[in-house]
């Protein structure tokens, strides 16, 4: 799903959803479903650029990457091979655009502490090569789990925070 976040390069930012921010359902009932979030701090100046932060379950992470299929989620610190496709598919799946180009990733996918040791967290940085209207694409275990909930939130510089 994208989202329409405006116009940044003439330095006013007005918001605007196409559809909304809380992702997912199709049809499922409450138990059945799976949910991950992701929170955006976006800066627009000089040129738009992120830091993104992802929760989510390890078994649902578990289904979408095949390389992780019955591997316990400590071993992703430990393997490269695992984190080298966990952030291939992350980033690939949960993108910042601006001028409808992708905006690029800014070193790595860094760990952080999970309070729930069946769910991980991640972060990563992207930067725009130019500014532009703002878009959001989540495409991220949909695919695999249909009844998928994915709640965004996004705070950008003087605005209320979008969810």
């Amino acid at each position: 799903m994208r989202c329409g976040l405006g116009r940044a390069w003439i330095g006013v930012l007005i918001p605007v959803l196409v559809g909304g921010l809380v992702v997912g359902a199709r049809t499922a009932s409450a138990h059945g479903r799976s949910t991950s979030s992701s929170s955006w701090t976006i800066r627009l100046q000089p040129v738009p650029e992120a830091r993104i932060v992802l929760r989510v379950a390890w078994n649902d992470l578990q289904r979408s990457i095949p390389a992780l299929e019955g591997v316990p989620s400590t071993q992703l610190g430990v393997r490269p091979d695992l984190a080298a496709a966990t952030e291939s598919y992350l980033t690939e799946r949960l993108r910042l655009y601006a001028a409808d180009q992708p905006c690029a990733l800014e070193g790595g996918v860094g760990a952080l502490p999970s309070f729930d040791p069946n769910h991980i967290a991640r972060v990563w940085r992207v930067r725009c090569a130019r500014p532009g209207p703002l878009g959001v694409r989540i495409a991220f275990l949909f695919d695999e789990s249909p009844a998928h909930l994915h709640l965004a939130r996004l705070q950008l510089p003087g605005e209320k925070t979008i969810e």
